[in-house]
């Protein structure tokens, strides 16, 4: 759901993929094992694999991107990762 509610493009290059396809990818900002936000959609962006690659290895650079991206919804999604289930 999140590459179709992104128009399958990347959100950091904007390359634009043809679905089905393996090369854009669903990256999560607070990893999968958190429970509280694994399927919220704020905690999800459509990245292409080299993106997704980038920013793995670049947490700090991710951690920008994710804060521009989400603007105040950022404060929201934390609060969120933080509920126990």
């Amino acid at each position: 759901c999140i590459r179709e509610r992104n128009n399958w493009t990347c959100e950091k290059c904007g390359t634009q993929y043809t679905p089905p396809t393996n090369g854009l990818q669903c990256a999560h900002i607070f990893g999968r094992a958190n429970k509280s936000v694994r399927l919220e959609p704020l905690n999800a962006f459509s990245l292409c694999s080299g993106c997704h690659s980038y920013f793995t290895a670049n947490p700090l650079n991710f951690a920008v991107f994710v804060k521009n991206k989400l603007g105040d919804n950022y404060e929201v999604l934390n609060e969120l990762s933080r509920d126990i289930i």
